[in-house]
């Protein structure tokens, strides 16, 4: 699949065995939209940085998520070290895969594919006290969807 998105900042390229290595490593396959992203891209700094975290119920946009970088394989920004660092506070087979300037996260889920807010921020802030579950909504069915309802927006 061919990825129509341009960078600000692009990550080295990767290959199929850094992809298998990195399955391995979580014990799990990544959906084949998202494994052909990676393989494209490795992520980075996408110009089309905005997607709308919408409420159904509601009627309103709750959160305009403004992508600071996609984490990609063997960089800085790695996926590898969010799974390993975030793993235990997320729901199973939940995987971020690109955060916002205020390190909240949009996560893909490796069973359905459907890709989910993550509000960390939020959960961060509440007292120690407050035994609240982290801050989940859904925002789209798969990857491609997710990638169709990115938007520029000037930070």
């Amino acid at each position: 699949m061919k990825w129509n998105i341009k960078f600000l900042i692009k990550h080295p390229p990767i290959d199929e065995k850094q992809i298998l290595e990195f399955e391995k490593s979580i014990q799990t396959k990544l959906p084949n939209s998202y494994r052909s992203f990676l393989l494209e891209t490795n992520g980075g700094a996408p110009l089309n940085n905005a997607f709308d975290v919408f409420s159904p119920s509601e009627n309103l946009t709750l959160y305009t998520f403004i992508i600071s970088k996609f984490l990609g394989i063997g960089v800085k920004d790695d996926l590898i070290k969010a799974y390993k660092l975030f793993h235990k506070e997320l729901p199973p087979f939940f995987l971020p895969f690109t955060m916002d300037n205020f390190k909240n996260f949009m996560c893909i889920s490796l069973k359905t594919e459907e890709i989910y807010f993550w509000d960390y921020q939020t959960t961060l802030t509440k007292p120690k006290t407050v035994k609240e579950k982290p801050l989940f909504l859904f925002v789209a069915e798969n990857f491609e969807e997710f990638m169709d309802k990115l938007y520029y927006q000037k930070n």
